[in-house]
């Protein structure tokens, strides 16, 4: 087959499919928005990969790269759907797999592989209709109602278009159904992490001395804080450990708030700290004594935070505040690799992180656990196979 691979996050676990797939002999190409500075690691060609692998980042002129405000981001969202759908002329491939995309991308994408003959399988890793909503609320109150119409349309008719439907979890199946998606197009295939790239480090590395890190005890969040998530919850974390600290590696009005937070609560054992280069992820997380994730119960209807899945490959204890409803929060009952509060639970929160700060002995069984449960679970090939079966299955019905 003739599969190109479209994330417009530029994660690495579809980059690791990717990688999977042209070993078996597809011809891949790999797409995703192209960010100022470029992106290493998983989203370079190694000398191990395939022939039949290529990247290819969708790079836009300054002017259209910007996407901060309504209109800059509409602008933005047009410019890329334009080169998107021109490397789908340009490739002709048999399947689109395309992930965390806009909505107005995702729909161009998806009319672009239908004129060039091929099929379009959404890959469902959130509600997009609904957090934006929410977003737009948020800002812009009732007068925002035309717009969330607009997207909900715009994901209702994408998905009902779609030629196959993977969700990332089980609750996805429930919206697609009662958009009209048959349940013969849905398949529920879970996210996980790349166990070969996010192995467990020693404490004491390079990172860790770097930053000062090495000594100390350190709660970790990394990745995006933004909207959906409680940033408030990492700040108390740190007022009620003062001799710990709290580190953000992360980009988003979250950190923002966080870094306000330590200035004006006065709070040293907070620090601060932009997004890392991938090949240094491994360290990042392997500084932690707990990893922590959160996310605020109405995010935890939309949204599965795959971090915890990297968190696992780590082999460090986490603390998460996640609706338990939430597949990420089964995933860490299930594994036994962190403890979960629900969001708002301020006094639950604190107590476990106190508990967690006191006993090694609590931390490395959750740390050794999560590790256990990734290896038993994070297998590209099976994961691979599941996916070749959803493509055989589009590529059929539009035969049919």
């Amino acid at each position: 087959m003739r599969i190109l691979v479209h994330d417009y996050a530029g994660h690495p676990f579809q980059a690791q499919l990717s990688r999977e797939l042209a070993r078996r002999g597809h011809k891949v190409w790999h797409a995703y928005r192209s960010k100022v500075g470029g992106r290493a690691g998983a989203l370079e060609r190694l000398p191990s990969d395939p022939d039949g692998l290529m990247f290819n980042p969708i790079v836009l002129g300054p002017r259209a790269a910007q996407r901060r405000g309504v209109l800059r981001r509409l602008r933005h969202e047009r410019a890329y759907s334009r080169a998107a759908a021109a490397l789908v002329d340009a490739t002709r491939p048999d399947i689109v797999l395309s992930s965390n995309t806009p909505l107005i991308i995702q729909r161009s994408l998806l009319r672009a592989t239908h004129r060039a003959g091929g099929r379009f399988v959404y890959w469902m890793q959130d509600r997009i209709s609904v957090s934006q909503t929410r977003k737009l609320r948020r800002r812009f109150g009732v007068i925002s109602a035309p717009a969330a119409r607009a997207l909900l349309w715009l994901e209702r008719s994408s998905l009902v278009a779609s030629d196959a439907v993977v969700a990332v979890a089980p609750v996805f199946t429930v919206p697609l159904l009662a958009y009209g998606v048959s349940a013969e197009r849905v398949a529920v295939i879970a996210n996980w992490a790349p166990l070969d790239e996010l192995v467990p480090v020693p404490r004491g590395n390079d990172w860790a001395f770097e930053h000062d890190l090495a000594d100390r005890l350190v709660f970790l969040y990394a990745g995006s804080l933004g909207l959906k998530h409680e940033p408030g919850a990492l700040v108390r974390i740190a007022q009620a450990l003062p001799h710990a600290a709290m580190v953000v590696v992360a980009e988003g009005s979250g950190a923002a708030f966080v870094a306000a937070e330590k200035s004006r609560l006065s709070l040293d054992n907070i620090l601060v700290l932009p997004s890392q280069p991938y090949e240094r992820l491994a360290e990042v997380l392997g500084t932690a004594d707990v990893l922590v994730a959160i996310l605020d119960r109405e995010g935890g209807a939309y949204s599965v935070p795959s971090k915890v899945l990297s968190y696992l490959c780590a082999e460090r204890a986490i603390l998460a505040s996640i609706p338990r409803s939430n597949l990420a929060a089964q995933v860490l009952l299930e594994s036994g690799g962190g403890v979960v509060v629900e969001p708002g639970a301020v006094d639950d929160w604190l107590a476990a992180a106190r508990e967690l700060a006191g006993s090694k002995e609590l931390r490395d069984r959750l740390a050794r656990d999560g590790r256990d449960y990734a290896l038993r679970t994070f297998d590209v090939a099976h994961i691979a196979d599941e996916f070749e079966t959803v493509f055989n299955g589009a590529l059929l019905r539009r035969r049919l």
